[in-house]
């Protein structure tokens, strides 16, 4: 199933997981387990299949499949306890790793900063929380690693490490920004705050094409609809309206290069007509859904 390498071990009932502060990739698949010290290094925690237990210095978890939570290393424990199989991944990655990584995105310039040092990584002003797994870049990551483990096609190394690494940095970075940018006094409020966001926004996610208004949204997240609306512009830099409109025009792309019609691609991601679509594309991406579908065969033929 996996291959068996030094930056990998199998943990199956009454295995205890190797704490030698290397990057690691642990497998589980366990009915009971209990650890203390789960969070020997920066942890990325992803379930599979059941139900996973954590509790850290901040929270406790309940992190159900196909979710991941990020933590700083810290004081803290797992617990499994189910009569069916549980399956999850939990990655340590090393201080100097994430160091390494910060260092590389920082001299590239590529990211304002804003303040931002490694060693938020390492403390307890990390922005702790869980994701789907579905959502976003680190997640498409989480993704094709754990893919390409159980079929035995990638070589764990110093470098999987790294790569990953840099897409926690990106990753944090955003919610750093967002956090920065809501209007709350205390450090707390904003972490929890942006976390009933990331929740409404999320749902965005799963949802957009089905046009959900904020009163359906804000039940996700235990927010009133005028602070949900409020706070999501300050994080996000949008209103929940624009952020619908976005996704909306990102699947639209999608449709476009895969030679859907115009009129059908409108239709499709819940525009009234094709004017209407075709104003709201250019918009937001300067040209028409012409142009784009024009450039992108260019490319193609280049290609």
């Amino acid at each position: 199933m996996i291959i068996k390498q030094e930056y990998f071990q199998l943990v199956t009932e009454g295995v205890k997981p190797v704490n030698d502060g290397k990057n690691r990739i642990y497998y589980g698949e366990l009915h009971e387990f209990f650890n203390a010290e789960a969070f020997r290094n920066f942890s990325i925690k992803l379930t599979l299949q059941g139900s996973i237990y954590y509790k850290t210095q901040q929270r406790e978890y309940r992190l159900e499949p196909n979710n991941f939570l990020l933590a700083p290393k810290q004081p803290g424990s797992v617990i499994i306890s189910s009569p069916t199989l549980v399956k999850g991944v939990f990655i340590d990655i090393q201080q100097e790793t994430i160091r390494e990584a910060f260092d590389v995105i920082a001299s590239g310039h590529s990211c304002d900063f804003d303040g931002l040092k490694a060693d938020y990584f390492f403390s307890r002003d990390f922005f702790e929380n869980t994701y789907a797994i579905k959502n976003g870049k680190l997640g498409m990551a989480l993704s094709s690693l754990v893919r390409s483990i159980f079929d035995g096609s990638v070589i764990l190394s110093d470098e999987i490490f790294l790569a990953l690494a840099e897409k926690v940095v990106v990753h944090e970075l955003d919610n750093c920004k967002s956090l920065t940018s809501l209007k709350a006094v205390r450090s707390s409020t904003k972490k929890e705050l942006l976390r009933r966001l990331l929740q409404g926004k999320d749902f965005i996610d799963d949802n957009f094409l089905k046009n959900p208004g904020i009163a359906e949204i804000v039940r996700h997240c235990n927010m009133s609809a005028f602070h949900f609306f409020r706070s999501f512009k300050q994080a996000f830099g949008c209103s929940p309206y624009q952020y619908i409109i976005n996704k909306r025009l990102e699947y639209a792309k999608l449709l476009i290069r895969a030679d859907h019609s115009f009129t059908a691609t409108a239709s499709q991601c819940g525009f009234a007509d094709l004017f209407t679509f075709s104003k709201a594309f250019k918009k937001l991406y300067g040209i028409s859904p012409s142009e784009y579908k024009t450039r992108k065969l260019r490319v193609a033929i280049a290609g």
